[in-house]
Order: structure tokens, then sequence, then C-alpha cells
């Protein structure tokens, strides 16, 4: 791979955006997660109405850590392609599971503890599924001018997105099935989920050959750091030159 890898075209950023709407296909669902909890797992209104803000805690913990663990990662996939892959297709199937399992459960805290254990997944994923968002314009995009580009781009598929989302749901989804039921959840997360997911892949098609350019270059450099400040090494090249070139001497190193 080209160490110096050119900034991402034009028509790359058009792709490049699409995490976005996975990452904000997340937040829609946890918007109308309310009726969910009070119309089918049987929580009070008020904890209801308050779940979303309760579990930010949670939310902020998953990012600090799924951040932590990527910083660290260097496979010859990229640092975050991997975890979002997996991120993407986990989101598919822990939403659905999130959904279907708590009903068939007794009611009261068996149920309710089965969600929550669910939702907490459901977020790890959905962490994961969008660990490389922030990431992008750096690792993509090497000039001001594209960078702003990318910028103005990311808005107009949020607002195009929200407006879509909200007609779809409120115009089309609500109405078929009658109300926040679970009729409804259903649909929602196999629809929303299902786009997220394509939405990744798609992402990732154009992504991950920066990502995977990032990790060389970062690992090159490390190298170096470690070969500047390592004396052995110094040493053992040193002896190796000059048995290599006797003329040179040690002192012309």
């Amino acid at each position: 791979m080209d160490k110096k890898m050119k900034s991402a075209p034009l028509y790359e950023i058009f792709f490049l955006t699409m995490i976005a709407i996975a990452a904000n296909l997340a937040t829609s669902i946890t918007g109308v997660l309310s009726y969910y909890l009070n119309n089918v797992v049987g929580f009070s209104v008020v904890i209801a109405g308050s779940f979303v803000t309760i579990f930010r805690i949670w939310d902020a913990v998953t990012d600090v850590g799924m951040g932590t663990v990527a910083d660290r990662t260097k496979t010859k996939y990229g640092r975050f392609s991997p975890y979002m892959l997996i991120g993407a297709v986990g989101t598919v199937i822990v939403g659905q599971l999130m959904i279907n399992v708590p009903p068939v459960l007794a009611e009261g805290a068996a149920r309710k503890a089965g969600f929550i254990f669910f939702y907490m997944l459901f977020v790890v994923f959905t962490t994961m599924q969008v660990c490389g968002l922030r990431s992008t314009p750096q690792v993509c995009i090497k000039d001001g001018k594209t960078r702003a580009t990318y910028g103005m781009v990311n808005g107009i598929y949020v607002t195009v997105y929200y407006t879509v989302a909200n007609v779809y749901i409120y115009s089309r989804l609500l109405p078929a099935a009658q109300g926040f039921n679970l009729q409804f959840f259903r649909k929602l997360i196999t629809v929303f989920t299902v786009v997220g997911l394509i939405a990744t892949l798609i992402y990732l098609v154009f992504y991950n050959k920066y990502d995977r350019n990032a990790v060389m270059i970062g690992g090159d450099r490390a190298k170096i750091r470690y070969q500047k400040s390592n004396g052995h090494f110094k040493l053992g090249r040193c002896g190796h030159l000059c048995a290599q070139y006797p003329a040179l001497g040690i002192w012309q190193l």
C-alpha cells in the first residue's frame, strides 16, 4: 500500500459520510424507546422517561472503553474497521434480542432485567459500529478544503436523514402498527439496524484502505522512534556497518 496515500477524492466523501447515518439510526431508536419500556417491559412512566438520561453514563463508559481499545489495536485490517464490522452485525442481532426476548420473560423483575442486559449490550455494539466516525476526516482527508466539504456533506446527510426518518416513523410505521406496541418496535429495530448495517458496509469499502494505511504509517513511526532511542540497536547497526565497510571506521558513523 502506498504510505503517502492521497486525500480522499470528492466522490468518496459522499460514501465516507454515510457512517453518520448509522450513528443517527441508533439515536433514533433510543429516542422512542421509552414507549417500549412503558408499554412492553413494564417500567413506570417516570423511569421510562428518564431512561435515556440514566443510560448516558453507560454510553460514556463504552465510548471511553472503545477508544482505549481501538488506540491499542494494530491489525492488517486497520485500527477501527474490524470493530465497526463486528459492531454493525452485532447491532442487528442484539437489537432483535433486545426487542423480542423481554416480552417472553415473566412480567416484573425478570423482564426488566432482561431488557437492561440486552440494551447495555446493544449500546456496546452501536459504539463499536461507529467508533471510526471521529477519525474519518483525520485519516482520510489531508487538506482543509476537502474537510470542509466533508463537514458540509455530513450535515446535509444528517438533515435529510432526520426528515426521512421522522416521516417514516410517524406517517407510515406508527399508523400501520396503530401505536407504540411490540409490532411497531419489531419493525423499527429491523429496518433501522439493517439500514445501519448497509450504510456501515458501504462506508467500510472506502474507509478501510485509509485505516490500514494509518496503521502502517503509525507502525513505521514507532519503529523509527524505537531505533532512535534504543542504544543497543544503534550499537548493533554500527557493528554491522563496520563489519561490512571496514574502511569507514566507527568515528565516521
